[in-house]
């Protein structure tokens, strides 16, 4: 019986980890976007995925990377109403943000959640009203939600950043 070869080293200087390892085929398939070779830029810092850098899942993952992406912006100002039984006024959209360009109403949802009759009949009237209502997800992190963040943080900006 012929003896067992161990598989080859990573090809590449920077993979160490597991992950790494468990992803070289992928990132030799990566070509010029390959780690070592960005890693050769100056002022380039390798960063491997980690489970703080995942997009969130959950609807409070979701409300605490808002709320982040909410600070890196100066000038505006976030509330959110968590809900609470025998609220009067189910439905009221979970952050209200404020800035110089106007006021964004969004109601936030994960990739399963679905709006409640409620939800949308405020949604409705804001709109009717001609705010900015909206639905934020997953699929709006991070770029759809920075880019309209940093619209409302312009001053003077009347024009309401998801285009209602």
């Amino acid at each position: 019986m012929a003896a067992r070869q161990r598989p080859s080293p990573p090809s590449h200087p920077h993979i160490t980890n597991r992950w790494a390892r468990h992803h070289r085929a992928q990132l030799e398939r990566a070509g010029p976007r390959c780690p070592h070779v960005w890693a050769r830029r100056p002022n380039f810092t390798l960063k491997l995925p980690s489970s703080s850098t995942r997009p969130p899942r959950t609807h409070d993952e979701l409300l605490e990377a808002i709320a982040e992406l909410v600070d890196e912006q100066p000038g505006l100002v976030a509330q959110h109403f968590p809900v609470v039984n025998g609220s009067w006024s189910k439905g009221w959209p979970d952050l209200e943000i404020i800035g110089p360009g106007g006021v964004l109403w969004r109601e936030v949802k994960t990739a399963r959640g679905r709006l409640e009759p409620a939800q949308w009949r405020w949604g409705q009237l804001l709109l009717a009203a001609g705010q900015d209502w909206a639905v934020w997800g997953p699929a709006d992190y991070p770029e759809t939600i920075r880019e309209q963040l940093t619209q409302l943080a312009q001053i003077g900006n009347r024009n309401s950043p998801s285009g209602v």
